[in-house]
């Protein structure tokens, strides 16, 4: 594996790129959970970033294939990677975004939904972790000022869970209205229209006014075929 990886970030040809893609996600299935998080997803989230578009994409479809092969309720990660979404994987797939390829541009606004679902995963997993790792650390029963600690701690887990939702929440919208701006790719548009549903659920009502009003006011503007999906 260890020669595959390594030789998979400086090849010369696309084509041997796409191979070795290919022979690292196939070897993914060979290896635990803990280390497809740790060992196979950062080569492919380093290539999300290659020269080359295609290799971007099929990185990204990869990662997403081997982050959906893992078994996230038997999933228990280290404190060194309760944020291996938010603050590595999640920022890298990004970049996509921001790269103003409109290719890239295109194949992360089609992962959107996914890349929530993932958000939300990984800090379910993160704080059941953190929860057993306090359990672990439970000494004898009646010990009452432990309780006390221990149920504290409990509630400061809850509490970043709720804040880093939030924060990822509010550092997407930026995010969502700049796609649902961009009126003349209209391959963006319609890929994200189709995702308001899913959009408007996970905001919830808070935001639902916001997508409404834009929804209402684009109805006009655009062609045929985005009043359509509205």
């Amino acid at each position: 594996m260890h020669y595959i990886a390594n030789n998979l970030c400086c090849v010369k040809y696309e084509s041997s790129g796409l191979v070795a893609l290919e022979m690292l996600k196939n070897f993914s299935s060979k290896v635990n959970d803990l280390m497809k998080i740790q060992y196979i997803v950062p080569y492919f989230v380093f290539l999300l970033k290659s020269k080359s578009n295609l290799i971007c994409i099929t990185s990204l479809h990869f990662l997403i294939d081997v982050l959906h092969s893992v078994n996230f309720d038997e999933l228990i990660l280290p404190s060194s990677d309760y944020s291996v979404f938010d603050g590595y994987i999640y920022p890298n797939i990004l970049s996509l975004y921001e790269s103003n390829d409109l290719s890239l541009i295109l194949e992360f606004t089609n992962v959107l939904d996914i890349l929530i679902e993932f958000e939300e995963t990984f800090l379910n997993v993160a704080l059941k972790s953190k929860l057993l790792k306090l359990n672990d650390k439970n000494p004898k029963i009646g010990n009452d000022s432990f309780q006390i600690e221990k149920l504290a701690r409990e509630e400061a887990c809850y509490r970043a869970y709720d804040q880093q939702l939030e924060e990822f929440k509010k550092n997407l919208y930026p995010v969502i209205e700049d796609l649902l701006s961009k009126n003349d790719e209209i391959d963006v548009m319609l890929t994200l229209i189709r995702k308001l549903p899913y959009l408007l659920n996970f905001y919830g009502g808070k935001n639902n006014e916001e997508f409404s009003k834009f929804i209402i006011t684009n109805f006009n503007k655009k062609e045929w075929v985005i009043q359509k999906e509205i």
